[in-house]
């Protein structure tokens, strides 16, 4: 037997206890029912979940833009696996990202936000605020997609554990 035949026996050897070591382990998983922890927020989200959502997307944030800033698009969601509740809005604008940053650094102070430890990133500031007791998190981001300079508001949170339904 030619060196290629003894590697192709090694290989064929090692994928088959590759293939033994896989199935044990999946039977050993049904027989003792391990499953991967679950949150006590993964349950889905529900109406409280939805209402956040909604009452963020009516944040004062939203209400306001830098001048000549060209509202585009948005949306609102709640994610299911944690139930955190998103709102976000992007604008089309043409100044320079430091005056976007300093548009809603003020207007976040003002609204009673607390900035975030300083980011790394220059393309990005971050806020927090109690709300409803829990914390949610307001971030402006900026970037140029397709040659167009952007940004984009996002408000998220997730209701503390236990929060009813």
């Amino acid at each position: 037997m030619g060196l290629r035949g003894k590697i192709i026996r090694w290989v064929a050897a090692a994928l088959g206890a590759a293939a033994v070591c896989v199935a044990v382990a999946w039977g050993v998983g049904l027989l003792l029912d391990v499953r991967p922890p679950r949150s006590a927020y993964a349950t889905g989200c529900g109406k409280v979940d939805y209402e956040l959502r909604d009452e963020l997307r009516a944040l004062p944030v939203f209400d306001r833009q830098p001048a000549g800033a060209r509202a585009f698009g948005g949306s609102t969601g709640c994610e299911p696996d944690d139930r955190t509740a998103t709102a976000s809005r992007s604008y089309a604008f043409a100044g320079a990202p430091a005056e976007v940053f300093a548009f809603y650094r003020d207007l976040a102070v003002q609204d009673g936000w607390t900035p975030e430890a300083q980011l790394t990133d220059s393309r990005r500031l971050a806020f927090t605020k109690g709300y409803r007791g829990t914390r949610i998190r307001l971030t402006v981001s900026w970037s140029s997609s397709a040659g167009e300079p952007q940004y984009g508001v996002t408000v998220e949170g997730s209701l503390p554990a236990g929060s009813p339904d």
